[in-house]
């Protein structure tokens, strides 16, 4: 019941995700998705990962263009406890 109310909560608030540019975002993000990024040695494509941080959550998208090469998305939203 608790998920139902969050949900509840995040959909009144309009707590949805919010896209960002690189420069918005905050430095230990990026480090840790480039870090991420630079650990496999199978480049990830298609993939999503969260960071959480002390008042957001933090989602990073790495989306396959053409002939390889990836591209980074930042979205950020509001925590709910």
């Amino acid at each position: 019941m608790s998920r139902f109310l969050r949900k509840l909560k995040d959909f009144l608030t309009f707590n949805f995700w919010i896209e960002m540019e690189r420069k918005e975002t905050p430095r230990w993000v990026v480090n840790a998705s480039d870090k991420f990024y630079n650990s496999k040695e199978v480049r990830p494509y298609d993939k999503i990962i969260f960071l959480k941080g002390k008042n957001h959550i933090y989602k990073v998208w790495f989306q396959t263009i053409a002939q390889g090469q990836i591209e980074t998305h930042y979205y950020k939203k509001l925590r709910t406890r």
